[in-house]
């Protein structure tokens, strides 16, 4: 994670978007998120989509919303 992070921000730094995706979940969101503040996008749709069937789409989008909101805890 934290090569992650070091290079998250030196991109960062350098003026690109950072994007991340690929097997984000409710269990990972929140660490990844925190890593790296410099998030602009994070692909969800897949993971969402599977929660939402099992809790409801409604808990599922504030669930998410509240895992990536999580950086700023």
């Amino acid at each position: 994670m934290r090569a992650s992070a070091a290079t998250s921000a030196r991109a960062s730094e350098r003026g690109l978007i950072i994007n991340i995706g690929h097997d984000l979940n409710l269990e990972n969101l929140p660490l990844l998120t925190s890593a790296l503040p410099a998030v602009a996008e994070a692909s969800i749709g897949h993971e969402l989509t599977s929660d939402a069937l099992v809790m409801g789409f409604a808990a599922a989008v504030r669930a998410y919303k509240a895992a990536l909101n999580s950086r700023a805890a």
